[in-house]
Parts: C-alpha cells; sequence; structure tokens
C-alpha cells in the first residue's frame, strides 16, 4: 500500500498490485536483387545491379506497461552501374556509378502513447530503466522516441591499370555526396519525474523538461557533405621474387 495525500484534503491509503507484460515478437526480413549484365564488344562490358531489402519486427523493448514495444522498419536499396573497358592492350579502364539508400524508422506499438508526456513514478518502480528501453517501465513513449533517418549516398568513381614493362600502375578517384535526413528531437513530447504516488495525484513533478526547436528551427535536420578521394600505385616487379609497391 501507499498512503495518499490530497493537497489541502484527505489522507487515505491505496492498495497496489503488480504490472507484469509480455509481448509476441514479430521479425519480418525480405530481400531482392538484379543483375543485368551486357557485353557491347569484344573491348566494352557493362553490367547494372539493383538490390533491395527490408526488416520490420513488432514487440521488442519496452514490454511493461503494455502497448509500448518498439516498432523498427530498415529498408536498404541500392544500385550500381559498371562500364569495363580495354582501352588498348596495356591499358584498362572501370567507371562506376553508385547509389544507396538506407532508412530506418522507430516509433511506438501505441500511437495514443505519443499523446502524453513521459511520465515515472519512481516510488512505484516506474522508472526510465537507466539501461535503455528494455528496462523502462515509465508509461507515456520513451523521450527518445519516435526517431527515424534517411541516409543517400551517391558515388562516382573511375579506376585505371596501365601495364608497363615491369609496372603496373593504377589511378583512381571517387566523387561521392551524402545526404542525411533525420528526426530525432528527445523530450519534444515532455517528460515528468515523480517520486511519490502523492505527488503524481496532486501533479508535483520533482523534474519536468520538454526541448523544442528554436524558433525558425525544425524538428527535422538536413545534412549534405561532399567528399573527394584519388589515389596512385605502381607495382614495381624489380626480380621474379621480389615486387615493390
Amino acid at each position: 500500500t501507499r498512503t495518499v495525500t490530497i493537497a489541502g484534503g484527505p489522507t487515505f491509503d491505496v492498495e497496489l498490485g503488480d504490472i507484469t507484460g509480455s509481448s509476441a515478437f514479430k521479425f519480418d526480413s525480405r530481400q531482392g536483387s538484379v543483375r543485368i549484365d551486357h557485353s557491347l564488344n569484344k573491348n566494352n562490358f557493362i553490367y547494372g545491379r539493383y538490390r533491395s531489402s527490408k526488416e520490420s519486427s513488432a514487440g521488442s523493448e519496452q514490454v511493461t506497461p503494455p502497448g509500448l514495444g518498439t516498432l523498427d522498419d530498415r529498408k536498404t536499396k541500392a544500385a550500381t552501374i559498371v562500364w569495363s573497358s580495354l582501352l588498348s592492350s596495356s591499358v584498362t579502364n572501370e567507371a562506376r556509378i553508385a547509389w544507396t539508400r538506407f532508412d530506418i524508422d522507430r516509433d511506438g506499438e501505441d500511437p495514443q502513447s505519443k499523446t502524453i508526456p513521459s511520465i515515472q513514478i519512481n516510488d512505484l518502480g516506474m522508472t526510465s530503466g537507466g539501461g535503455g528501453l528494455a528496462t523502462r517501465t515509465a508509461f507515456g513513449l520513451a523521450t527518445i522516441l519516435p526517431q527515424g533517418k534517411i541516409n543517400d549516398t551517391y558515388q562516382l568513381t573511375d579506376a585505371i591499370s596501365i601495364l608497363n614493362g615491369s609496372h603496373s600502375f593504377k589511378f583512381g578517384l571517387e566523387l561521392r555526396r551524402t545526404d542525411v535526413k533525420s528526426f530525432f528531437f528527445p523530450s519534444s513530447r515532455g517528460s515528468l519525474v515523480y517520486t511519490t504516488l502523492s505527488n503524481f495525484v496532486n501533479d508535483v513533478a520533482q523534474i519536468a523538461s520538454k526541448a523544442l526547436p528554436l524558433r525558425g528551427g525544425d524538428r527535422i535536420t538536413f545534412n549534405r557533405w561532399h567528399e573527394v578521394y584519388f589515389y596512385g600505385q605502381d607495382q614495381w616487379r624489380i626480380r621474379p621474387n621480389l615486387t615493390l609497391s
């Protein structure tokens, strides 16, 4: 039992019980790929490949109170086109263009859990857990949910190989652009921490917090960056049993 005192009112005892829960964990994974090869002529070969995968899970992490399990959806897509050319008996070239997308979305099972703040009552053992969502027992959706991210990477590469006597030269260049759209704004619904049941009944929170974007800001962030890589290599076969790179 817990003794509850209403502010400016009576005091009474509240009988308590146990809240336990279980969750049916579901996992689904689907994958597929397609590849097309085409020989333009004896010196030029081109191929393309597309692959896709999707993984979905439900009922993981928090199970008590019920309805607060995590829905986790992850999708990956990738496409590549490669053109290999034999420019001469000693020179080959490979050009490649590629795109990769990684999409992740994490949310709570019960949409109603997003209509209230994250609420902890320490005296009842309804806490954030401190060890991640799997040990959380507070009610209302966790402050770190929902969250999601879409990551797009674009690549353009070219590599050339040259044989010249005892030397084997390789040169390459890669241009890369990465776009990230991210939604991760913890505590946007607010968080309330009550030390006792009486404080909860009287709505006297010991900790109350809420995060909001700055004026003119947004909960969704967009980032883009560019990268350039290049390399050069010379493999010199000095002797039949000695090669220097």
